[in-house]
């Protein structure tokens, strides 16, 4: 919408000229004896030009300082970093071509048999050169947890861990970290079997 038009139509006589102002917009000079530049808007009472102040522009004037000191102390707190899963950081390490061995969710129906197929080709992956990872996946009281081992593009082997609120609040940013893996081998606990990074 033209705004000059739309105020020219309403409130005024047909301008005789009309000024932009960077700060404000159009201002209307809606007849020829109308020669005074303010922030008002013409009325055409009296079949005449009567300028008549604007009060709007006025508390817009009043509360600018306040505006911008909220805005100044919102924009001046750093950013909430984006959140990332655990494949954004896995990807990171193994870069697009990587053996992919896959994962299991402790406690979902078959999660046995799927662990022992997946542990496996990790621990054969492991000796080769290429880069692979696997997962362990599984629900803490208040977040979700990732665990495993990547061999980095540059042939690490590393062991890593993800949660996804380490402070116990979602509001908070996830955490993963990586340590070397030395020796990775599988090993029972109990009927329960484990990975690790040494003996």
């Amino acid at each position: 919408m033209d705004v000059s038009s739309e105020l020219a139509r309403n409130v005024c006589p047909p301008p005789v000229s009309k000024e932009f102002d960077a700060e404000f917009g159009w201002i209307l000079l809606c007849h020829s004896r109308c020669r005074q530049l303010s922030y008002m808007i013409c009325s055409a009472r009296r079949g005449g030009c009567r300028l008549r102040p604007m009060k709007a522009f006025r508390i817009l004037r009043s509360v600018t300082p306040l505006l911008l000191g909220i805005l100044g102390a919102t924009w001046g707190q750093p950013a909430k970093q984006e959140r990332r899963d655990v494949f954004d950081y896995l990807s990171e390490l193994t870069g697009q071509h990587f053996k992919r061995c896959g994962g299991y969710a402790v406690g979902v129906a078959g999660w046995e048999n799927t662990q022992k197929r997946v542990l496996n080709c990790a621990v054969a992956a492991a000796m080769e050169p290429e880069p692979f990872y696997f997962y362990e996946n599984g629900l803490s009281v208040d977040s979700v947890y990732f665990q495993g081992w990547v061999k980095t593009a540059k042939g690490s082997l590393l062991s890593y861990n993800y949660d996804s609120a380490p402070c116990g609040n979602s509001n908070c940013q996830e955490r993963f970290t990586t340590r070397p893996c030395l020796d990775p081998n599988l090993y029972m606990q109990g009927r329960w079997l484990k990975f690790r990074c040494g003996r």
